[in-house]
């Protein structure tokens, strides 16, 4: 009756009107959840006989309107696939809720990027909150339902799978809002990127979830800590590799970038990877998986220092001074590692702490020597004005490692020494500062007159 009733219009030989399309689209919902819940009452086998009526329902109003009422033919066609969506999630055991609000987001976008008519779009945005309800409590069965979960097939994790799948689509179908949208008489304000950003979400802690659940059975709690990390390392990435695709706005796209270097900080203190092979018998195809995390590093650290794409990063003081400070220390981390892991036996304490102590005391020093010197030499090629200073940076790090902390495990005649070298060394940078700094002001005074003349 309710469907007779929606398409009352057409049966008229009238066209579709907002109204009937809501009520059509509404009764269609109306129906699959309740006949869901009727009939999962009394039997639990073919769970999805309501969305398979009414997909074949859509299907023949499909048919019957082909080329006759276009915008009754859109919304039959995106219910068919909506339906023919909520049937496989059914059948793989999936919660009906989030799909059922994904699909339906979806579907909203999809009808106001066809019909052109805001009232979709407006429905979309009041659905979203609804959204998140039924995505935290679908995920909050990770924590509280102690029901054992297969690895890939399990009801969290398939209705997770069309949240992806739906996220995507709605992602491409944000494209097209505006900046600031209005909505029951409030003006939202960079609607598309947070839009962009909360489907974004979905997607990540999808994922994320199920990564947790999955490892925790298997491996200590700090390395799937490091594993989340590893999987979010990558996910920003990718997310910055296609910024344009996913609708994020500039602010954003340099916060997750900042955000992305402090994660790969994090990363190599949360694992001690050095500690886990060595001390605690990991296989040496942990060190090859955890060093996975450098490919992302490398390329952004790439894309940091030589193209344009981050020249409004690199204006900001403190993103490149940031930076800097992450990329000299996962460098003297993963020297650590390598050095330790090649050089040290397994379950030998003592020789493990006398690596480690030789490595800060001897080889440290000059790892910072060298990048040090490095960063003087590409500032000076490249015109980068605080890559010198990050330099000097390096060798007064030193210094005060060296007068601060080593110092006091040596000799007392080693002491003497050290302090008359370390006089001479003061002595020594002061002079070339002075004498540097006047190279690079002169240097880079002429690069900005050029730049001025062009």
């Amino acid at each position: 009756m309710f469907t007779i009733s929606s398409l009352l219009p057409y049966l008229k030989g009238k066209l579709f009107d907002t109204k009937h399309i809501i009520l059509y689209i509404a009764q269609n919902f109306y129906f699959v959840a309740i006949g869901i819940l009727s009939y999962t009452h009394y039997y639990t086998s073919f769970i999805s006989i309501a969305p398979f009526i009414a997909m074949v329902t859509n299907f023949i109003v499909l048919g019957l309107t082909y080329r006759k009422d276009g915008v009754l033919n859109n919304v039959s066609l995106s219910l068919v696939i909506a339906w023919v969506t909520l049937c496989i999630g059914i059948e793989f055991d999936a919660h009906v809720i989030p799909i059922l609000w994904a699909i339906q987001s979806t579907l909203l976008l999809y009808l106001w990027r066809r019909l052109n008519n805001p009232i979709f779009k407006v429905g979309f945005i009041a659905l979203v909150p609804f959204f998140i309800i039924s995505l935290c409590i679908n995920w909050s069965n990770y924590i509280f339902n102690e029901t054992h979960y297969a690895l890939i097939f399990n009801p969290i994790f398939t209705s997770s799978s069309f949240v992806f799948i739906c996220s995507i689509i709605n992602i491409y179908l944000i494209k097209d809002f505006q900046d600031t949208e209005r909505i029951f008489g409030f003006n939202l304000y960079s609607a598309k990127n947070i839009f962009s950003i909360v489907s974004i979400l979905f997607m990540y802690l999808g994922l994320l979830f199920e990564i947790i659940y999955q490892t925790d059975k298997y491996f200590s709690a700090h390395f799937v800590a490091g594993i989340a990390l590893l999987y979010s390392i990558y996910f920003i990435s990718i997310i910055l590799m296609f910024n344009r695709a996913f609708n994020i706005n500039t602010y954003t796209k340099y916060s997750l970038g900042i955000n992305n270097f402090g994660l790969m900080l994090i990363y190599p203190l949360i694992i001690q990877i050095h500690s886990e092979i060595l001390l605690e018998n990991q296989p040496l195809s942990y060190y090859i998986f955890y060093l996975l995390y450098v490919i992302p590093f490398g390329y952004f650290s790439y894309q940091f220092f030589n193209q344009s794409e981050f020249r409004l990063l690199k204006k900001n003081q403190f993103n490149q001074w940031f930076v800097f400070i992450v990329s000299a220390f996962i460098i003297s981390y993963e020297l650590f590692n390598f050095y330790m892991i090649v050089s040290t036996s397994r379950n030998d304490l003592q020789t493990f702490n006398h690596h480690e102590t030789i490595y800060r005391m001897v080889i440290l020093p000059i790892v910072w020597a060298i990048m040090g010197f490095a960063l003087i030499n590409f500032g000076y090629r490249k015109g980068e004005k605080n890559l010198p200073l990050m330099g000097f940076g390096l060798f007064g790090l030193i210094v005060i490692k060296l007068y601060v902390i080593d110092v006091w495990e040596m000799s007392n005649g080693l002491r003497v020494i050290s302090f008359i070298v370390l006089g001479m060394l003061i002595l020594l940078t002061s002079f070339m500062y002075q004498k540097l700094k006047r190279v690079f002001n002169q240097l880079f005074e002429a690069q900005d007159e050029k730049k001025g003349e062009s």
